[in-house]
């Protein structure tokens, strides 16, 4: 298990999670994987289910994406909360790896999956999503830089894109992280350190685009 999970990470190509895909849950899970719990959880300290309108409490819907969302697991961990909390979100999701996504679809959480290449022009219009969600995404081999502003295009002004990155990978070029976030006209509010697997932890990065 620990050999395939270190050759997808040199190799992060659809063929590779193809040969993994079947195996990619148990094989987190041995792993101690707990990224998705770190994003979501940071997202509600962001985001609010309700708001007051003339008095009266109505829920926010949040269309929320699922940058790389593999076989679900954020959508997993949206369908543990509440369900007052969990019936705010549509969620969608997209990813590299069709056999990945087909796993996830099986789950019904999503209300719309896509293969997606985060390094290029993402097919979602401008400004479609209120939050953004990307856990086990930016490691090496896999997304960079290159791909924030992809990403960044289909946030809402105003909003929050939570993101875990391999603290080595952050660290080694942390001042590209940062120019890049600054043009794309955002604003990193917060960098922290969470549960990524086991005692490891990961860099949790809050950009909010301005």
């Amino acid at each position: 298990m620990a050999l395939m999970h270190e050759k997808v990470l040199i190799d992060g190509s659809p063929e590779a999670y193809k040969e993994w895909a079947t195996r990619y849950e148990e094989d987190s899970m041995q792993l101690g994987y707990s990224g998705h719990r770190s994003v979501v959880k940071k997202w509600q300290e962001y985001y609010d289910c309700k708001e007051s309108l003339n008095g009266f409490v109505s829920k926010i819907i949040h269309k929320v994406f699922d940058a790389g969302c593999g076989t679900g697991f954020i959508g997993d961990e949206f369908a543990s909360l509440t369900p007052s909390l969990h019936s705010t979100v549509e969620l969608y999701g997209g990813d590299l790896s069709p056999d990945m996504l087909a796993i996830a679809e099986k789950k019904n959480i999503y209300k719309e999956l896509q293969v997606v290449n985060l390094k290029e022009r993402l097919l979602y219009p401008d400004e479609s999503f209120t939050s953004i969600l990307c856990a086990g995404v930016f490691v090496q081999g896999h997304s960079g830089t290159e791909s924030l502003k992809n990403i960044i295009r289909v946030l809402k002004r105003n909003c929050f894109l939570i993101a875990t990155i391999r603290t080595s990978f952050y660290e080694e070029n942390k001042g590209a992280w940062i120019k890049e976030i600054n043009d794309c006209n955002c604003q990193l509010v917060e960098e922290t350190q969470m549960p990524y697997r086991h005692d490891v932890q990961a860099v949790v990065l809050v950009i909010k685009k301005c």
